[in-house]
């Protein structure tokens, strides 16, 4: 085999490697997992920074519901972040120690209403 062809096949099974590498860390990724407990004294719902009466702002019936970040607790002015989301649940981070919250651990958030839905692994 000539040597431009035996680089070009070693070319080719590199960036096949690289595909295939690529491909099987997204079949690794992991659903976020099931609610561990209740949270401590967490308010009867978030709300969305920027507004003092709308969890989504400008949503109408029937749209997707999109989680937002940070939300508020009115209460104290404590905020948390979003993490990641699916399904219209979020999962956000919060200041260490509010909530009932342990180190590796966040607060589950209905997106829709912004009430808690518990604590789950981070």
């Amino acid at each position: 085999m000539p040597s431009g062809a035996r680089q070009a096949t070693a070319v080719l099974w590199l960036c096949l490697a690289i595909c295939l590498c690529g491909l099987s860390g997204c079949a690794s990724t992991q659903q976020p997992g099931p609610v561990l407990r209740a949270a401590v004294d967490v308010p009867e719902r978030f709300e969305f920074a920027q507004s003092s009466s709308d969890v989504a702002p400008g949503r109408t019936e029937g749209e997707p519901v999109a989680c937002l970040s940070p939300l508020v607790d009115r209460r104290d002015g404590t905020r948390i972040v979003l993490e990641r989301s699916v399904a219209g649940r979020g999962d956000y981070s919060a200041p260490a120690g509010r909530y009932g919250l342990a180190s590796g651990e966040l607060l589950r958030v209905d997106c829709t209403t912004g009430e808690v839905l518990g604590v789950v692994h981070r």
